[in-house]
């Protein structure tokens, strides 16, 4: 693994996290959807060169976020016996951007790396029980806040 290559992810390694083990769970579980349970990797580089109709060459490659799927991807594969054998056709969505300056490469960083927390209740707030109790309580002229704001934006 190349290292240098996330000195501008504003995080390091987590190690056997909650979010890393996902990770790992959907990786070993050869789900050929990875890359819609997965946000991606962003990358920024200098300078990007086509050098065939499939590949591409970055010049001062930096993952400015993904560095968690990016080091599971990797332990995935540096764990397997014969990798080069392993047919696997997931893909992973990789956004690649070239900043004109400084000033919009650290508005990139900090843009790919901010997102508002969420309570890990909210994340149930799309199933199914909660929808039904929604509708059944709004027939009722009741509001079940199933979504956060959801009410007070609506006025």
């Amino acid at each position: 693994m190349i290292k240098h290559i996330f000195e501008s992810n504003v995080r390091d390694y987590q190690g056997n996290v909650a979010v890393n083990k996902d990770i790992q769970d959907t990786l070993s579980t050869n789900d050929n959807e990875f890359w819609w349970v997965n946000n991606g990797i962003t990358i920024l580089a200098t300078e990007i060169d086509q050098a065939t109709s499939r590949s591409l060459v970055l010049k001062d490659p930096a993952i400015v976020n993904g560095l968690q799927t990016s080091r599971e991807i990797f332990n995935y594969f540096n764990n397997l016996d014969d990798p080069i054998k392993i047919k696997d056709d997931r893909k992973v969505m990789v956004k690649i951007m070239v900043p004109r300056n400084e000033v919009v490469r650290d508005k990139i960083i900090l843009a790919t790396n901010n997102q508002t927390s969420i309570p890990k209740s909210s994340l149930r707030g799309t199933d199914s029980i909660h929808r039904e109790i929604e509708h059944y309580l709004k027939s009722r002229n009741l509001f079940y806040d199933r979504r956060k704001n959801y009410y007070k934006n609506e006025g």
